[in-house]
């Protein structure tokens, strides 16, 4: 399984399953029909330790995780046209970390304007347009601060917002906690993980570069790619755009793309 740190490069696996017979995933001649689902990637892996998420299969087959316990991709933007699009790898790392943690080990705030009528023990949901979502970041900016201090160890947090929009709407306190949270959280094992597209001129300007990690989808705008330097994802004309995504890490571009659900 390739490892989104800097202990492993990107290319590399713990144990090699990069062969695609070993989770039956051909990337290379995949169809959309075809994509195994989330639970079928997640039990060919060799492990799946507590506090480890997965953002979606390289192109050798072999799945991507996101390790909670190193620091080092920082916070995660997700970027695409529309934003059902970044909302899809969302929902990948949503669904991997219920599957694998209890609340000994995650605690996972879902910022979301779809109600839940059942959440897992280790959720807990926010509602954007309600106090809930300024009284969220401010709390957990206050045990960022604590944490570094050397109080309030405990299990990461990941912080899901499918609409970096409605933080902007927020009260300044709540921006500044999120811009906290952003630069120092994942040192203290908590992770915003945010979706946005780019209709807003402040996100361009301001918040690319808040970020550690940007993953941008295939569905963006040919402009859109020309502005950034962005490369064209390998699948995007065998797979739904709306399903590849890629990433900048340790001088490489890593395309991915997401699993059925």
């Amino acid at each position: 399984m390739a490892l989104l740190t800097q202990k492993y490069r990107l290319d590399l696996v713990t144990k090699p399953i990069s062969n695609a017979s070993d989770l039956d995933i051909s990337p290379l001649t995949l169809q959309f029909a075809q994509r195994p689902t989330l639970e079928e990637i997640i039990s060919g892996l060799p492990l799946l330790t507590h506090e480890t998420a997965v953002l979606g299969v390289c192109e050798d087959g072999v799945p991507l995780l996101l390790d909670l316990h190193n620091p080092s991709p920082g916070a995660l933007l997700v970027i695409g046209h529309e934003l059902t699009t970044p909302l899809n790898l969302l929902e990948v790392v949503h669904q991997s970390l219920w599957m694998a943690n209890d609340p000994q080990f995650l605690q996972l705030f879902l910022v979301s304007d779809k109600a839940f009528s059942a959440s897992h023990p280790v959720e807990r949901w926010i509602n954007p347009h309600h106090r809930d979502l300024e009284q969220t970041l401010v709390q957990l900016s206050d045990v960022t601060n604590a944490r570094q201090q050397g109080k309030l160890r405990g299990p990461s947090i990941v912080l899901l917002i499918e609409d970096l929009e409605w933080v902007l709407r927020a009260d300044p306190e709540a921006i500044w906690a999120l811009e906290y949270l952003l630069h120092y959280g994942p040192n203290q094992k908590i992770w915003p993980i945010v979706a946005t597209t780019l209709k807003n001129e402040t996100i361009r300007l301001r918040w690319l570069r808040r970020f550690k990690t940007l993953i941008w989808a295939a569905d963006l705008s040919l402009e859109t790619k020309q502005k950034f330097s962005l490369p064209t994802h390998p699948f995007s004309t065998t797979l739904p755009a709306s399903s590849c995504f890629s990433l900048r890490s340790q001088g490489q571009w890593l395309h991915i793309w997401v699993p059925e659900r």
